[in-house]
C-alpha cells in the first residue's frame, strides 16, 4: 500500500523543538504503521524546508531502504495548496493522509479551499483527515472569542465552522477524530454521516518500562527544591483556553495546606496566538505571577526539549489538563497514558470520560479540592491509576496503527472505479449484455464500475455498480478515479446510420476525446473484441488512426477488422481476436450437438438495416418464407428471438410483431419476450435452426452448433460468416431480398444439418482458441488493479494466436 502522509511543522523553534507537537505525533504513527506492516511505502509532505525531520532509527532506516520518503513542499498559503493537489494527484497513492489543526493551512480563504482539496483528491484516491480538534457549536460564546482572541462576533464563527466541518464531511472519504463525543458533535451538532467519521485514539508511547530516572537530579534540573513532596505537573501549548490563570490560583490555595507539593508548568506558547499582543501580554502576567507568589513551589520552566520531556514526566506524580475548551488529542493525556502517570482533567473533557476521580469542575475551589483528594485519598490515586491503565489497552501506539492500517483497508475495500466498463451497455440487447458478462467473469467485481444506458438495470442483471452512461458528474467522477478504461465488444469504429437519428461521426468522436483525456491523466485504454465498420470518410479515418494510436492495447474479432486497423495505425498495439462471446465457458466440445426431437426455427429480426427503404418489402418477405416453411411440415414451429427488448422506439419485439402480421398460422409461433442471459442457453440448445440478422443471435449458432442463414443487415455480419468460413448461408438484405431465396437456401441447409453442426463445432473452437488474447488481456488489467497474480483462465492452443503483451503489433 502506497499512504501519503501530509502534516506542518511549528514555525518557531521552541515549538519545532518542544518535547511534542504535531509532527513528533504523525512521526510516531508513521513509524507504528511501518512495524504492523513493513511492506508499506510511505511519503511525507511537511512544511519544514531547509529543516530536516528528528527521526527515530527505525525511520532512520525506513528512509535508507525506500519505504519511507520525505518531501519538504507544504506552506502555509493558498499556492501551496495547489501545487500539493498537483504533487498527490501524480504520486499515484491509494490513501492521502492529512493532520489537520484550523491554524495551519493559512488564512480563510486556504482554509476553506482545504475541504475542495480533499474532494478533488477523491476523484482519484482516498483522501483521510485527522482532525485534532473539533469546536462544538454550543461552546462558541463570548466567553469563547475572549479565550482567542477574536473580533468576530460568535454567530459568524458558528457559521464559519459550520460551513468547513460539512464541507470535510462532504469532500474527505473518511475523518478521524480522537474521541467519541468528537465523533457525536460532527454528527448531531454539524449533520455529518456516521459512517464518514472514525474514533482513532490519539497514540501514546509505552514508557512505563524506562528505567529510573535519578529524582533529586530530575528536581535540581527543573529548579525544584529537593524536599519536594508530590509533584504536580502541566504540559501544554500556552494560550488562554488552557486555564493556565485557573491552576495557579487553584495551586495557591492548595500549597497553603501542602507547603511541600510543587506544580511545573511547562511548554511552549501556541504558534497561532504568537501575534496576538493580548494573549502574549496576558501569559506574561501569569509567568510574573507564579514568580511573585509561588515562593519556588511554582516553577514556570517554560519550553521543553524531547529529553527534558522524558525527564519531565518520570518526575511528575500527577498531570493538570484544567482547559477550558475540550481538547481530546491533547498531548498531556497521549504523555500521561505512555508514562501512566496519574492525571486530572477538567470538566471540558467530561463528555468523553465519565470517571469522577478524573473529572473536577472549574468551578471555584473545585480544583483545589481534587488536588487535597489526590494527596490525601490512596483510594482516589488507585482509581485514576485504573483508569490510565484502562486506556492504555487501546491507547498505546501499537493498537493506533494497528486500526490506521485498518481504516486505509477498509477504504480500499470500498473501491473506487479503478476500471471502468464502456460500451453499448444498459441498453436493453442481449448481445452487449453477453459481452458484458463475459468480461466481468474475468475481472474482480470490486473494482469494476459500468457505465450504462440504464444503470439500474445493469445492477440488477450484473450486480456490479454502475453510472449512467450519458455526461454527467457520476460519469465524470467515475472517469476521474478510474485506473483503466475498459471499451469491450461492438463495432466502435463506424460511422453511424442515418436511422438513428445521430452525427454519423458522434460515436467516433466521443471515442477519440475518451481516449485523449485517458492518455492525459495518465490512465490505461484497451479496447477488447472490437470491430470496424463502415469508415467511408476521411475524417473517420483520422479518428480511428488516432484511437488506435493512443490506446494502450486494442484486439480485434475478426480478420478483416484487424487488417484495416493495421493500414490506419501500422505501429499502435494491435492484436486479432475473437468476438468477447467466446470467452464463454460452454464453448467447443462441451456443448452437445444432437439435434432436437421437434424442428424449432428461431428468427432473430432487427429494425435498423443498411437499407432502411427496402425495410417493409423485407418484412413482408421474411412472413412470406416462415408461412412456407410452417406449411411445408407440420410440426415446425417458430420462435423469434428479440435481442434488443426494449430502450430503443422501433425494437425486436415490435419488429417481430410485424412479421407475424403476415403468417396466417400464429398459433404455431411465438416471442421469446424473455429472453436473457440466464434463458439463453436453455433457448438455444432447444434450436433447430436460426434465421438471424443480429450479430450475436449467430455468435450464439455458433457456440452452440446451431445451423444458421445469416439475413446480411450490417458489414459485421457479412465479416463474421466470412470468419467462420460460412459466406454461403448469407444472404444480404437488400432489394433483391426474396421469400424464394430465403426457403431455397433454408432447403439446402436441412439437407446438410449434421455437416454443419460439425462444422460450426470446428470453427467454434477455433474461435474459442484465438479468444483466449482476450482473457489474457483481462487477466493482466486484473493484475494491473489489484497488484496480485491472477491464476489465467485459457491458454491459446492455435498458431495463429498472437500473444498481447510478447508481440505487440500485427505482424
Amino acid at each position: 500500500m502506497h499512504i501519503t502522509s501530509i502534516f506542518h511543522c511549528p514555525k518557531t523553534a521552541d515549538a519545532r523543538e518542544c518535547g511534542y507537537n504535531l509532527a513528533q505525533y504523525n512521526l510516531s504513527l508513521i513509524e507504528a504503521m511501518l512495524k504492523q506492516d513493513p511492506s508499506l511505502h510511505i511519503q511525507i509532505i511537511t512544511s519544514q524546508a531547509g529543516r530536516p525531520l528528528i527521526l527515530r532509527p527505525s525511520l532512520a532506516s525506513a528512509v535508507e531502504s525506500g519505504a519511507l520518503t520525505i518531501r519538504p513542499l507544504l506552506k502555509r498559503n493558498l499556492l501551496s495548496l495547489l501545487s500539493l493537489a498537483w504533487r498527490v494527484r501524480w504520486s499515484n497513492c491509494d490513501v492521502v493522509h492529512f493532520q489537520h489543526e484550523t491554524y495551519h493551512y493559512g488564512g480563510p480563504l486556504s482554509l476553506y479551499a482545504f475541504p475542495f482539496l480533499l474532494g478533488w483528491l477523491r476523484l482519484w484516491t482516498h483522501p483521510v483527515a485527522t482532525l485534532h480538534h473539533v469546536v462544538d457549536p454550543r461552546r462558541i460564546t463570548t466567553a469563547f472569542t475572549a479565550i482567542f482572541a477574536s473580533r468576530l462576533p460568535p454567530v459568524f464563527i458558528r457559521w464559519g465552522f459550520a460551513v468547513f466541518y460539512r464541507l470535510m464531511g462532504w469532500m474527505a472519504s473518511s475523518l478521524i477524530v480522537h474521541e467519541s463525543c468528537d465523533r457525536m458533535i460532527l454528527s448531531q451538532e454539524y449533520g455529518l454521516k456516521d459512517s464518514t467519521i472514525v474514533v482513532i485514539p490519539h497514540g501514546a508511547d509505552d514508557h512505563a518500562g524506562s528505567p529510573h530516572f535519578d529524582r533529586a537530579a530530575a528536581l535540581a534540573e527543573f529548579g525544584a527544591p529537593q524536599d519536594a513532596g508530590i509533584v504536580y505537573g502541566f504540559f501544554s501549548y500556552f494560550d488562554l483556553s488552557k486555564g493556565i490563570d485557573t491552576l495557579i490560583d487553584e495551586f495557591l490555595a492548595y500549597a497553603k495546606t501542602h507547603t511541600r507539593d510543587v506544580l511545573i508548568i511547562a511548554g511552549t506558547r501556541n504558534p497561532y496566538h504568537l501575534h496576538h499582543q493580548a494573549v502574549t501580554s496576558a501569559l506574561d502576567a501569569l509567568r510574573a505571577r507564579t514568580e511573585r507568589e509561588g515562593n519556588g513551589r511554582i516553577i514556570w520552566t517554560g519550553f521543553l526539549s524531547p529529553d527534558r520531556a522524558m525527564t519531565f514526566y518520570h518526575t511528575v506524580d500527577c498531570i493538570i489538563a484544567p482547559y477550558r475548551i475540550f481538547n481530546g488529542g491533547s498531548a498531556a493525556i497521549a504523555k500521561s497514558i505512555g508514562f501512566r502517570v496519574p492525571i486530572l482533567l477538567s470538566e471540558a473533557f467530561a463528555s468523553c470520560i465519565s470517571n469522577p476521580a478524573v473529572i473536577f469542575s472549574l468551578q471555584k475551589h473545585s480544583l483545589h479540592s481534587a488536588l487535597t483528594a489526590f494527596a490525601e485519598s490512596p483510594e482516589r490515586r488507585a482509581q485514576i491509576v485504573e483508569q490510565i491503565d484502562t486506556w492504555r489497552k487501546e491507547r498505546l501506539w501499537p493498537s493506533v496503527g494497528q486500526r490506521t492500517l485498518a481504516q486505509y483497508r477498509t477504504l480500499q475495500n470500498i473501491h473506487t472505479a479503478q476500471i471502468l466498463m464502456l460500451g453499448a451497455y444498459g441498453q436493453y440487447n442481449l448481445g452487449d449484455e453477453l459481452l458484458l458478462a463475459s468480461c466481468l467473469e474475468r475481472l474482480p467485481r470490486s473494482l469494476c464500475v459500468v457505465a450504462s444506458a440504464h444503470p439500474s438495470a445493469t445492477v440488477q442483471t450484473h450486480c456490479i455498480r454502475s453510472v449512467p452512461s450519458h455526461l454527467s458528474f457520476a460519469l465524470l467522477g467515475a472517469f476521474f478515479r478510474a485506473h483503466t478504461i475498459l471499451v469491450g465488444g461492438g463495432d466502435q469504429f463506424k460511422l453511424l446510420k442515418q436511422t438513428m437519428g445521430l452525427s454519423r461521426h458522434s460515436l467516433l468522436l466521443r471515442e477519440a476525446a475518451l481516449v485523449l483525456a485517458a492518455k492525459l491523466l495518465r490512465k490505461k485504454v484497451y479496447l477488447l473484441g472490437v470491430g470496424i465498420g463502415d469508415l467511408s470518410t476521411r475524417r473517420a479515418r483520422f479518428l480511428t488512426a488516432t484511437i488506435l494510436r493512443l490506446a494502450d492495447q486494442c484486439t480485434f474479432r475478426d480478420r478483416e477488422s484487424a487488417r484495416v486497423a493495421t493500414e490506419l495505425a501500422p505501429h499502435a498495439h494491435l492484436s486479432e481476436s475473437a468476438d468477447l462471446a467466446f470467452l464463454s465457458q460452454k464453448t467447443g466440445s462441451a456443448v452437445a450437438m444432437t439435434a432436437p426431437d421437434h424442428p424449432l426455427v428461431g428468427i432473430a429480426p432487427v429494425f435498423q438495416i443498411d437499407h432502411a427503404d427496402a425495410y417493409p418489402a423485407i418484412i413482408c418477405a421474411l412472413g412470406s418464407a416462415a408461412e412456407s416453411v410452417l406449411h411445408q411440415n407440420t410440426e415446425t414451429k417458430i420462435v423469434f428471438l428479440p435481442f434488443q427488448k426494449s430502450g430503443q422506439a422501433h425494437h425486436d419485439i415490435i419488429t417481430s410483431g410485424e412479421i407475424l402480421d403476415h403468417i396466417r398460422e400464429r398459433q404455431r409461433c411465438s416471442i421469446e419476450d424473455h429472453l436473457d442471459l440466464a434463458t439463453v442457453e436453455q433457448t438455444y440448445r432447444s434450436l433447430g435452426s436460426v434465421w438471424g440478422m443480429r450479430l450475436h443471435s449467430l455468435i450464439l449458432a455458433c457456440l452452440y452448433h446451431v445451423p444458421f442463414i445469416a439475413l446480411i443487415y450490417d458489414v459485421k455480419v457479412r465479416k463474421f460468416l466470412e470468419e467462420i468460413d460460412c459466406a454461403e448461408w448469407g444472404i444480404p438484405l437488400d432489394a433483391s431480398f426474396s421469400a424464394e431465396k430465403l426457403l431455397a437456401l433454408h432447403r439446402h441447409m436441412e439437407s446438410r444439418l449434421p455437416e454443419l453442426r460439425e462444422h460450426l463445432r470446428a470453427q467454434a473452437e477455433k474461435l474459442s482458441a484465438r479468444a483466449a488474447i482476450n482473457a489474457q488481456l483481462l487477466r493482466h488489467i486484473a493484475e494491473e488493479c489489484t497488484g496480485q497474480y491472477i491464476p489465467e483462465y485459457a491458454s491459446p492452443s492455435a498458431d495463429d494466436v498472437h500473444d498481447p503483451f510478447r508481440h505487440p503489433t500485427l505482424s
